[in-house]
């Protein structure tokens, strides 16, 4: 239900800049992009087109949020978190972000504040969840965050041949939306794939 009309040029702008600075060299023309990342069919927008690039990507699939709450000590706080997924994986990362605790390292004369997880991967996590969900799924993303740490559940399912105890290992990458892993993959979202 979504069309080239519904793309949010500022999203575009955005990813042109993000994969610009990581030595790519995006088309110019905003169905061009499109056309290459293989996101628009015609002139409608598939639904990896809506989740990344529309104005308002709920408008479509309501259920593409991240659900976010922190419960530390007696300080709570939460979050819905919608538009398209750079910016849920940015905001979602943001939310951790203000509600970990930190230590303070000094080294020498220098003071500097460490947080109890590594910001890079929080965003990782996150990242891969967005990218890694069943969109079909009416259920969201939660991400929460308490006193024994984060947890993470996007609604899905290991594709095959993948199982539980084979993730301990070096498995293959076999994403269940490659084409929105790609493009998070050249806005530098997530690593490159099976690391």
């Amino acid at each position: 239900g979504a069309t080239l009309d519904d793309v949010d040029s500022q999203a575009i702008e955005r990813f042109r800049e993000r994969t610009s600075a990581r030595g790519d060299s995006p088309p110019a023309d905003s169905r061009d992009l499109l056309y290459k990342l293989h996101l628009v069919n015609g002139d409608d927008l598939t639904m990896g087109g809506a989740l990344l690039f529309a104005l308002d990507p709920q408008r479509v699939l309501p259920q593409a949020v991240i659900r976010a709450r922190a419960t530390r000590g007696v300080a709570e706080d939460s979050e819905e978190i919608g538009g398209n997924l750079f910016d849920q994986i940015l905001r979602a990362t943001a939310f951790v972000s203000r509600n970990l605790r930190t230590r303070v390292i000094r080294d020498g004369v220098l003071r500097q504040e460490v947080p109890e997880l590594p910001v890079a991967a929080v965003r990782e996590v996150v990242a891969n969840a967005v990218a890694h969900r069943d969109y079909r799924s009416t259920a969201p993303i939660q991400l929460r965050l308490n006193d024994e740490g984060l947890s993470v559940w996007s609604p899905g399912h290991l594709p095959p041949p993948i199982t539980p105890a084979l993730l301990r290992q070096d498995h293959p990458s076999i994403p269940p939306n490659p084409y929105i892993a790609r493009a998070l993959h050249r806005a530098g979202f997530i690593e490159e794939w099976g690391t």
